[in-house]
């Protein structure tokens, strides 16, 4: 977004806390299960989607519908019909 300043983004990950960050999210995906097999890996409500990238939208939506319990958010009605 035009609000986040890039020099933060830059100095917070090559700081303490970006190499703290990628340390949690390495160690985090060294335990997936199941394993990952090839990058980007997708889960949706802790389960892999797959190479079904190009449902990714409509995976969002169903999921988003399937928490909200009230259908989906408005952007995703038109995706799902």
């Amino acid at each position: 977004p035009p609000s986040v300043d890039p020099q933060k983004v830059a100095g917070c990950a090559h700081g303490s806390l970006g190499q703290e960050l990628l340390r949690a999210a390495r160690f985090q995906t060294e335990f997936l299960d199941p394993p990952h097999t090839y990058v980007p890996w997708v889960t949706l409500d802790k389960k892999p989607i797959g190479e079904n990238f190009s449902n990714i939208s409509k995976l969002i939506c169903a999921e988003l519908d399937r928490l909200n319990n009230r259908g989906p958010p408005p952007p995703c009605k038109k995706i799902m019909a």
